[in-house]
C-alpha cells in the first residue's frame, strides 16, 4: 500500500490486510502512524502533528477513525470554535469495502 510506520520505515502494510468487510480497526492505526511517519503537522500549529492524538474539536486536526467494521471516518477543523455538527469541519466516511 506504500504506507510507513510512524518511524518513517516501511509499514509493510497490503491491501488484502487493510482493505475490506471488517478492516476498518486494522486500518485506521496505520494510517494515522502513516501521516506521523511522514511527519504531517497541523497546518494551524506546526508543533504538533496533524492526525496523532487528534481530537475534531482542535483547529487544524485531522481526526482519522473507526466508523462501523467496514469505514473510515476522516474529519478535519478548519476554523475555531470547531464543532462536532460539521459547521466548521470537513467530514467523509470511506468505505473499506
Amino acid at each position: 500500500m506504500g504506507l510507513v510506520n510512524a518511524t518513517g520505515g516501511d509499514a509493510a502494510a497490503s491491501c488484502a490486510i487493510n482493505i475490506g468487510a471488517g478492516k476498518a480497526a486494522l486500518a485506521v492505526p496505520l494510517f494515522n502512524a502513516h501521516f506521523e511517519g511522514k511527519k504531517f503537522k497541523n497546518p494551524y500549529n506546526s508543533s504538533n502533528p496533524a492526525t496523532k492524538d487528534c481530537a475534531v474539536t482542535i483547529e487544524g486536526c485531522t481526526l482519522i477513525e473507526v466508523s462501523g467494521t467496514d469505514s473510515v471516518k476522516i474529519s478535519s477543523c478548519y476554523e475555531d470554535p470547531c464543532t462536532l455538527a460539521g459547521d466548521t469541519s470537513l467530514v467523509d466516511t470511506i468505505s473499506l469495502k
